[in-house]
């Protein structure tokens, strides 16, 4: 039952890291694009009335919507060039202005998230790897007497020391005594 719950979240985790990573390479990892146009285009639309709002980040990244449908623009402006502010106002277009710090741990450790996932993913290959690549072998003996188990013990001791390891010690009660020793590398 374990390996089977082990190989269902191991293929549920290979499917959402493909998913994620399709969706990273699909946006581009910045969400939906919207097209670039020129200064000057941006200029004329702003002239003709067409520009409802622009967000200006930094002093040249500016993004916008047109007032006419809900779709967007993104240009750059000069950096030396205030008499933006004042056309865009003599316009009516609403300016929101934010600081380019978008920059904080939640944004990195989302772009940085397929790549942790991959990681992840190739720990866990890994692992699962090493385990199903361990040797097991079992040890039976046959005690007649109870002064016979110490031997079994001193056989499991002296391949530990080769580097084996004792998964399970079991000796059964009845007439002759029997030791069994699992074994793993």
């Amino acid at each position: 039952m374990n390996q089977t719950i082990r190989a269902i979240a191991f293929w549920v985790l290979i499917v959402l890291s493909g998913v994620l990573m399709w969706k990273v390479v699909q946006t581009g990892g910045a969400g939906t694009k919207v097209p670039e146009i020129t200064f000057s285009s941006f200029m004329q639309s702003v002239d003709r009335g067409d520009v409802a709002e622009v967000v200006i980040r930094g002093t040249t990244d500016v993004a916008g919507k047109y007032k006419n449908g809900n779709t967007g623009f993104h240009t750059t402006i000069p950096s030396n060039y205030p008499a933006i502010f004042d056309h865009l106002r003599d316009h009516n277009v609403t300016i929101m202005v934010r600081e380019t710090g978008t920059n904080s741990w939640p944004n990195y450790l989302l772009n940085l998230s397929p790549l942790i996932l991959f990681g992840a993913l190739w720990f866990v290959m890994i692992r699962w790897i090493q385990r199903s690549s361990r040797k097991k072998v079992k040890h039976t003996y046959e005690a007649v007497s109870a002064a016979d188990v110490p031997k079994a013990l001193e056989k499991a001791n002296e391949l530990s020391q080769e580097g084996w390891r004792a998964v399970s010690i079991s000796i059964a009660d009845s007439p002759s005594s029997k030791v069994v020793l699992l074994m793993e590398k």
